[in-house]
């Protein structure tokens, strides 16, 4: 029925995913691009054709609580920029003298002493524990929870 139609005004929405179609009858269809499917007929112009069609964004009130101004601040307050040019070119902003690298990298790539690792590891265990004791405590805390569950199921069901 609508293909019959003259159409007399055409647009694509801003975002690209729809085509609106405006009649000679004063219908407009509105139509997936992705899928050529109709999606909505809007028909409130019967009997006037529709001459031309365009898309908006959103008026600010619809939108919600956003500010769309953009405050670019007092163009008189801009002051030209000079380029100077440094004597001797400019420095290195990454300047690591090779001997305190060294001695960076030793720190993390090299095995700690004894004396550290000895204390890393009783760190790890006390907290291989802990982590254990957490463990045993959920698992105390979903079994409490199963049952209170069931107590409220069977009240409201009983």
């Amino acid at each position: 029925m609508h293909l019959l139609q003259l159409i007399t005004a055409l647009t694509i929405s801003l975002i690209g995913s729809l085509r609106f179609v405006g009649t000679a009858a004063g219908t407009v269809h509105i139509y997936d691009i992705a899928s050529h499917q109709l999606l909505r007929t809007i028909s409130m112009h019967k009997g006037m054709s529709i001459s031309h069609l365009a898309t908006m964004l959103k008026p600010p009130d619809l939108i919600g609580h956003i500010s769309l101004s953009l405050n670019l601040g007092n163009f008189s307050d801009v002051k030209d920029i000079i380029l100077v040019e440094t004597p001797g070119g400019i420095p290195s902003a990454y300047d690591y003298p090779e001997d305190e690298f060294q001695r960076d990298y030793a720190f993390f790539a090299q095995p700690a002493a004894n004396g550290a690792s000895e204390a890393s590891s009783a760190r790890v265990a006390e907290l291989e524990a802990e982590i254990q004791n957490h463990r045993e405590q959920l698992g105390k805390a979903k079994g409490v929870n199963g049952v209170m569950w069931e107590t409220v199921v069977q009240k409201v069901m009983g």
